[in-house]
């Protein structure tokens, strides 16, 4: 995964990948680390995103048709996740 900034400086991760492997992509994510939904799941033609939580700290898994499968850290304290969950998907 790709470590980058999104326009509102959030820190995010983004993998290469179809709409097809969202799903695998979050279930993947979230028994890994024990993730509980803090948010519905939209899920429209071009995008899909739901908030994640670990304790306090909020993510957001997204797929979108431009940027493929992404985390994104929903504040500075959920920055340390991000990482985590790129190095995991990246290993």
């Amino acid at each position: 995964m790709n470590l980058h900034r999104d326009a509102s400086n959030r820190l995010t991760a983004s993998l290469d990948a179809n709409r097809d492997s969202y799903r695998s992509f979050v279930a993947k994510v979230v028994r890994q680390f024990d993730l509980k939904s803090a948010s519905k799941r939209i899920d429209g033609p071009d995008e899909v995103f739901e908030d994640f939580a670990q304790g306090d700290l909020i993510v957001a898994l997204e797929w979108d048709s431009t940027m493929g499968c992404q985390v994104v850290a929903k504040s500075p304290a959920a920055e340390p996740l991000v990482e985590a969950i790129a190095a995991f998907v990246s290993a």
